[in-house]
């Protein structure tokens, strides 16, 4: 079997996949990867990652419908075979199936130690049963779980975490085989689907999807469906994407590539994401092609760890590829190139923090008042007039008195329009608690003046 071509420094080209690979689902087991389906074909292989080739396992039956479906490894004590659970579908097409996997490189596994009965379920896909062999089915009715994401979690590792479009979030008993409750994520009119999601601790996980960054909390003590979230800070170069690879290692996330749009396609861009720090990073180095819809794992141990993108779609057709890049290259000291973006980055997070405090003040306060131009000043007769004035004309003042300040200050960093809008909110603001209090003022001042009036009348 060939080989990748275009070789790179970072990342090293491995045997090509038999057939184009996009949107699967891939799960270590040893030295092995197990590749389990694609979008629209089912067949599952394993690629050994000593011998650097691939054999078939199975398929998935006719019935199920990959669309963006999601394999995970259910813990397990067995030292035999693993077990793998995959769901997913649209509304009326769910599957929820398992397989209990041994080797296919080492035929002497089938039959080692175990019942007849075990062996004539090994490496194929059957119904998903609890205890008493009643089917289980994992989803909602008429939810949609196609390009889904999940996490096995909860203190007792029994817990699995499902998100999925367009905004929500579910909880699933696998000891019991029930599903426990749903909640919406708190993203506004956004959306997810083929999104990041991964584990911080067994009860906390972090999502990411374009411009929405969540910390997800679940409160497993509570009896309710109790969660906790926290936004947080995307970086600008990667909020247009999505349908990336990620791969969470210690402390880090590694995105690789990710679909812009259909006129731009896919992304060659490579970003890391410090949790504990809370700080996003754009490499100077990239993938070696635009690519999407690939998948990304890490293999091997503590001294010589890899990852693996499997797979992906250029944005004109499917890919063969298979890649892979040592941990270490993308954990050394920042280039210049990349320092210069950090700062950047870090200038383009206050700006945009000072914005939305500015805004929630706006909102508390109903500075739309000023913004369609009333204000109001005191006469000599205690009534109050209102004189109109655009706020537009307000605002070509403020910008000619920053402008001038500048000049005069010689402020050598660049300046941008955007500092202009946060002074003259800023300034807009002062303004109106200086009315506010004077309108506060004259009330007063007014009831006082019927009160005496009222007092000599009678």
């Amino acid at each position: 079997m060939k080989s990748n071509t275009a070789p790179t420094s970072f990342f090293q080209p491995l045997a090509s996949l038999y057939t184009p690979f996009y949107q699967s689902q891939c799960v270590v087991y040893k030295n092995e990867i197990l590749i389990c389906g694609v979008k629209h074909k089912k067949d599952c292989y394993s690629y050994h990652t000593v011998k650097n080739q691939y054999r078939h396992i199975c398929s998935y039956p006719t019935s199920a419908k990959l669309n963006g479906h999601c394999v995970i490894k259910l813990v397990s004590d067995n030292p035999k075979y693993v077990t793998l659970l995959s769901f997913g579908g649209t509304k009326n097409k769910k599957h929820t199936l398992i397989m209990n996997y041994v080797s296919v490189w080492d035929d002497d596994n089938c039959n080692d130690g175990m019942k007849s009965e075990q062996t004539k379920n090994l490496n194929q896909w059957i119904p998903f049963v609890d205890k008493k062999k009643y089917r289980i089915s994992i989803g909602i009715k008429q939810s949609d779980f196609s390009r889904i994401r999940a996490l096995i979690g909860g203190k007792e590792n029994n817990l699995l975490f499902i998100t999925y479009y367009p905004n929500n979030i579910d909880v699933f008993d696998l000891e019991n085989g029930r599903h426990v409750c749903n909640t919406t994520l708190p993203i506004g009119s956004g959306k997810i689907s083929n999104h990041c999601f991964v584990s911080k601790t067994k009860t906390e996980m972090l999502l990411f999807c374009k411009d929405i960054g969540l910390s997800i909390v679940y409160e497993e003590e509570e009896e309710d469906c109790s969660f906790r979230f926290d936004r947080l800070y995307v970086c600008s170069t990667i909020r247009a994407l999505d349908r990336y690879a990620y791969v969470s290692i210690g402390d880090v996330i590694l995105f690789f590539g990710g679909y812009i749009d259909f006129d731009i396609g896919a992304s060659k861009t490579v970003h890391k994401y410090s949790i504990t720090e809370d700080k996003w990073m754009q490499f100077e180095h990239t993938l070696p092609v635009a690519m999407s819809d690939c998948f990304g794992l890490s293999y091997g141990n503590e001294d010589n760890t890899y990852v693996h993108i499997i797979g992906g779609h250029d944005g004109i057709s499917p890919l063969t590829t298979h890649w892979k890049t040592s941990v270490i290259q993308w954990m050394n000291e920042e280039t210049e190139k990349e320092r210069k973006w950090i700062n950047d980055e870090k200038e383009r997070e206050k700006i945009e923090q000072t914005r939305i405090e500015l805004t929630k003040i706006s909102n508390n306060f109903q500075i739309n008042v000023l913004r369609v131009g009333f204000f109001f000043f005191l006469n000599g007769n205690g009534k109050i007039n209102t004189h109109t004035h655009t706020h537009t004309k307000r605002r070509k003042e403020i910008d000619m008195i920053i402008k001038h300040w500048n000049r005069i200050l010689f402020i050598k960093k660049g300046w941008i329009d955007d500092f202009n809008v946060i002074i003259s909110q800023y300034i807009l603001v002062t303004f109106f608690f200086f009315f506010c209090n004077m309108m506060l003022a004259f009330e007063k001042q007014s009831k006082k003046g019927k009160k005496k009036k009222k007092n000599k009348h009678s």
